[in-house]
């Protein structure tokens, strides 16, 4: 059966065999004058604009490419909604709360030992032969401001470039029960299972300033 198209972006798919048990996200922060709108399960990149500070440098950004090193996934934040006059939860940052205003509080998954699933891009109709590459995800920031999740699937940007956030390692298909959503192999849609392939964590060079 077809897969229906229906992005969701990059979420949490167990952890790899080795690992210790963590379910924890990293407490992170994004400048409330930020505009790059950010939404649950998009990638987001370490930021260079603010480096001084008591938060500094743990501060991060809206993935532009999707393409090379990413801190990790934005799985929601917090934020003072001058509307309400308070903190309030969200699952989205819809970008630039006020310049006036505390930074807002981001939170990153970003071990490098975390398996994810995402959709693949509808570009391609087969992702089985692919499986083992390194890939990357669609820009990020164009996710629904109702639920707030990300739109974001696997690029059909694919390849042994080490520069590439994920790599590939498996199908749903081997996971889901049969004729269940993002199992089928051979249509456009297939939800594949992703391992981190250059998170800021586990990547080897550093910033140059």
């Amino acid at each position: 059966m077809a897969n229906t198209i229906g992005a969701f972006g990059v979420l949490p798919f167990g952890q790899m065999e080795g690992t210790a048990p963590t379910a924890g996200f990293t407490r992170c922060f994004i400048a409330s004058s930020d505009t790059g709108a950010i939404f649950y399960g998009d990638t987001v990149k370490d930021s260079s604009s603010l480096t001084l500070g008591p938060n500094a440098p743990n501060y991060v950004t809206a993935d532009a490419s999707g393409l090379g090193v990413v801190r990790g996934i934005f799985m929601g934040c917090e934020y003072y909604n001058s509307n309400v006059g308070r903190m309030v939860w969200s699952r989205n940052f819809p970008g630039s709360v006020g310049s006036s205003l505390p930074d807002v509080i981001a939170y990153v998954m970003d071990n490098p030992q975390q398996l994810c699933i995402a959709q693949g891009s509808s570009a391609v109709t087969s992702w089985t032969s692919l499986v083992g590459t390194n890939c990357g995800m669609t820009v990020a920031g164009t996710g629904s401001s109702l639920d707030g999740h990300s739109s974001a699937v696997v690029s059909s940007q694919v390849g042994s470039t080490n520069v590439l956030p994920f790599r590939i390692v498996d199908t749903y298909a081997n996971y889901g029960p049969p004729g269940a959503n993002g199992t089928d192999n051979t249509t456009a849609g297939a939800y594949l299972i992703l391992r981190p392939n250059n998170f800021s964590r586990n990547n080897l060079t550093a910033r140059t300033s």
